[in-house]
């Protein structure tokens, strides 16, 4: 990467930088990654998209929720480092990102990198079969099912012919709903049947083990109580991480549906904290 482009020791002291890293620390990561992805390309420009489907790859590199990334992109080019339109992002004076070694390399007999200067026919025509290649297998490795993979009343129907508990099977709709029907790889989701009932299988043994640790009146203890607590705190994490964003003292959704879920956890939290005093 280092061959490609330079931050330079002067640029974390930049104003317009320090600027956008003092709203969102991930702005640092994420023009990284828009530097390395224009050196993939070997260009100054990469294609980009505001959706989750097409930002999922470059999230899951980074490590950086979805709706920080667009937060990160638009204070770019808010400080001016990027143009960005629907369809594509561009960095701004690029030649002075790459480092001086691709300078001396671009004067002497090496492949040129910059895009202003040309290439002799063979050296376009293999770098260009070479970048279809690449942008292939990418697009293998990120490749997702239809989402979801069934419909929801195909689902029910499923899980009716199951004998699937209605709540196992909005636990298992939710879970992998949320995770764009992935699975804990982050391989794709082709057969939800042997799935869903592999995920009815651990849910009736941890209802066996619930029922098990129950009091003789038939009422949850403490322990039970706390893992139930201890998952819908999980879950709202999760929902929190994948959905939301903190900019100072508001927190913004990208997802309707997610806030509300995550609301309705927090309060069910809430009751469980209060349940659990109560019989301290």
């Amino acid at each position: 990467m280092a061959n490609w482009f330079k931050i330079y020791e002067t640029d974390l002291d930049e104003k317009r930088l320090k600027y956008a890293l003092n709203k969102l620390p991930e702005v640092g990561w994420v023009w990284i990654g828009i530097l390395s992805e224009c050196c993939k390309h070997r260009s100054d420009t990469i294609r980009y998209s505001q959706s989750e489907v097409d930002l999922f790859g470059f999230s899951d590199a980074l490590k950086v929720g979805i709706p920080k990334i667009n937060a990160a992109i638009n204070l770019l080019a808010e400080i001016q480092y990027i143009t960005k339109t629907d369809t594509q992002i561009t960095v701004t004076r690029w030649r002075e990102k790459q480092s001086e070694y691709n300078h001396r390399k671009q004067r002497g007999d090496y492949r040129i990198i910059s895009e202003n200067i040309g290439e002799s026919p063979l050296e376009e025509r293999r770098g260009e079969e070479k970048r279809v290649e690449e942008n292939k297998k990418r697009e293998r490795d990120l490749a997702l099912p239809e989402i979801p993979p069934m419909s929801r009343k195909a689902f029910d129907d499923l899980c009716q012919m199951r004998a699937v508990p209605d709540d196992c099977a909005e636990w298992f709709w939710n879970t992998h709903d949320g995770r764009n029907w992935t699975d804990t790889t982050g391989q794709p989701i082709r057969k939800v049947e042997p799935l869903l009932l592999n995920a009815l299988k651990s849910w009736r043994a941890k209802q066996s083990q619930h029922s098990a640790q129950s009091q003789p009146n038939g009422r949850p203890t403490v322990f039970a109580l706390t893992k139930i607590m201890e998952a819908k705190k999980q879950r709202a994490d999760e929902l929190k991480s994948r959905h939301a964003i903190e900019t100072g003292l508001d927190t913004t959704w990208s997802d309707p549906k997610a806030r509300a879920e995550w609301k309705a956890l927090r309060s069910e939290i809430k009751s469980l904290n209060l349940q659990m005093s109560q019989m301290a």
